[in-house]
């Protein structure tokens, strides 16, 4: 998961999209973004860079949402089981 908002203004909508499902997938399926980003903290570690990367799914998620003028998660199938399963 690569995402930095510099990098991101020169990021075609493909390359938006692409990141973005990265990040909001698991082994298991779906899952929301926060608890990708904390799983993906958990077994990796963190350093002085993660919250640029955070903010770069963010600002990608929040350009998606207002061109589909809706959630990400509504056209994701089954994201809401996710909240309910542990981060492994």
């Amino acid at each position: 998961m690569v995402a930095i908002l510099n990098e991101n203004k020169d990021y075609d909508i493909y390359n938006k999209v692409i990141t973005l499902c990265d990040a909001l997938a698991d082994a298991e399926g779906f899952t929301t973004l926060e608890k990708r980003l904390v799983s993906v903290g958990l077994r990796h570690g963190t350093n002085s860079h993660t919250s640029l990367h955070w903010k770069g799914f963010y600002s990608i998620k929040n350009e998606l949402e207002k061109q589909l003028n809706k959630s990400i998660y509504k056209l994701l199938p089954n994201v809401e089981d996710s909240i309910y399963t542990n981060i492994e």
